[in-house]
């Protein structure tokens, strides 16, 4: 077996099959012909529309569940900004698709969104298309910034409702994004579109670009799964656009996808700098935008990107070395491991410092952990009762739940791990009895002071006997 196959396997399982690309390509090529017809308000500003995003990247990854694939794309109009307002474009585009019956009916929601209208397809391809109305941006505004140009030609002005008021349009540069992303793997791309030409007894022409896959490319899809496991509906998850830029500054060419993840995830923090005491992911295509702009004023988005961050390097050299795809797609599905599941993290915890429990462990019932953190503003946010990865200085409390009837005493233990703990003399493992923390003593209040990976567990016990226990919960402090 090569060493690259339980990974290899995995990708092709997340794979999007190329027909969905041409599904893509004609959805939007469709929209961008009704906007271009005869007769069309817009057709004289010749409208075009291009992919941005995962699409253009050719990082789509099959949606979770009953997701749809989300299709971003720019509409292009070919108009001076000095002649139309982001409101006058909005609703314009908006205007014409309206007068498509079809679309009319498909527009989610009716008015648009901040930024894009966005069309539902209620068939079996499950897509949705956001359509981004832009006009012509100066490519000298980026030039002047050592933007190559091939890359600054592509800049793009665009409309958002919250901007509506503003002298200045917002500005991106997604084409020009998706090109640079594409050359820092140029070499592997143009390597493997020859041997498929070859394969194929065709051309290099004849090979579309999202046919050809790069070991970049089935990097970013492994992170971008682990994040989507790891924070499924959390609107604070780790954005692509961050882990998309950091993969491709820290990719070297790497030639298979076991090399990329043992070389490039360790370096994906080297691109995170500090300017001002403000963090700072640079847009490699347009300088002044940080795209981590958002973490200001929202630390717990920050905080679940670097948590995130320390588990992927983790999880993903676990996987380097699975013996089967089975193996390796456990150790991507799973959240952080489980003590119950995991022999090595149990392993983790057999310790000295880990006092043995004096009780009778017989007929012993279930206790539910589950963990909550303290707002600055005072309060709890509940992080649910899987294992969590925490930074440091983070007031939490753990309530447990047991259908076993009062009355009972509750002793709480707490497992710590790391060097920091150790050179401080703070190594815990004890068995605490809760007194006033609570409900009966059912709940337990700590904070994540030492880096490492800490074990919580609760027991409730009656007498000389243990009658409920909790599975051990993990916190990872970063």
């Amino acid at each position: 077996m090569q060493r690259d196959q339980p990974l290899q396997e995995l990708l092709d399982d997340l794979e999007v099959a190329p027909s969905k690309y041409q599904e893509a390509i004609a959805r939007y090529d469709a929209v961008s012909e009704w906007l271009n017809a005869e007769g069309s308000e817009l057709q004289r500003f010749n409208p075009s529309i291009y992919a941005q995003g995962s699409f253009a990247l050719g990082t789509v990854v099959k949606p979770l569940g009953d997701d749809d694939y989300d299709v971003d794309s720019v509409c292009l109009l070919r108009v001076d900004g000095s002649s139309i307002t982001q409101k006058e474009l909005k609703q314009a585009v908006g205007a014409r698709l309206k007068e498509h019956k079809t679309y009319e009916r498909m527009l989610d929601p009716a008015q648009g969104g901040n930024r894009c209208w966005t069309l539902k397809y209620a068939d079996e391809s499950r897509f949705h298309l956001d359509v981004l109305p832009a006009i012509p941006d100066k490519s000298e505004n980026l030039t002047r910034l050592r933007v190559p140009p091939e890359y600054a030609k592509h800049a793009i002005l665009y409309t958002d409702k919250r901007t509506f008021d503003n002298v200045e349009w917002p500005r991106s540069n997604p084409r020009g994004f998706a090109q640079w992303f594409r050359d820092q793997a140029r070499t592997q791309f143009d390597l493997r579109r020859q041997m498929m030409a070859k394969s194929q007894n065709s051309t290099v022409e004849d090979v579309p670009d999202y046919s050809v896959r790069t070991p970049l490319q089935g990097l970013v899809q492994l992170l971008k799964r682990h994040r989507d496991l790891r924070y499924a509906g959390d609107p604070d998850k780790p954005a692509s656009i961050i882990i998309s830029t950091l993969t491709a500054r820290a990719y070297e060419d790497e030639p298979d996808i076991v090399s990329a993840v043992s070389d490039v995830v360790p370096r994906l923090r080297n691109s995170i700098v500090k300017r001002d005491g403000v963090l700072w992911v640079e847009n490699p295509v347009s300088p002044l935008e940080n795209f981590a702009d958002r973490w200001r004023g929202n630390e717990l988005r920050r905080e679940k990107f670097f948590a995130w961050l320390a588990d992927v390097e983790g999880d993903l050299a676990r996987m380097v070395s699975a013996s089967d795809v089975d193996e390796a797609s456990a150790v991507l599905k799973g959240a952080a491991p489980t003590v119950s599941k995991d022999a090595g993290l149990r392993g983790l915890f057999d310790v000295a410092h880990r006092k043995t429990p004096p009780w009778g462990m017989s007929s012993v019932a279930d206790v539910t952990l589950t963990c909550f953190r303290k707002r600055d503003s005072g309060g709890w946010d509940s992080l649910g009762q899987s294992n969590v990865s925490l930074p440091r200085s983070v007031d939490l409390l753990f309530e447990a739940s047991t259908s076993v009837e009062p009355p009972f005493d509750v002793y709480w233990q707490i497992v710590n791990t790391g060097e920091e703990a150790k050179r401080a003399g703070k190594l815990r493992g004890g068995l605490e009895r809760s007194s006033s923390a609570g409900r009966g003593g059912l709940r337990h209040t700590d904070w994540t002071e030492y880096r490492g990976t800490h074990l919580i567990v609760c027991y409730i016990v009656r007498g000389a006997s243990c009658i409920a226990k909790s599975k051990g919960m993990v916190v990872r402090v970063v």
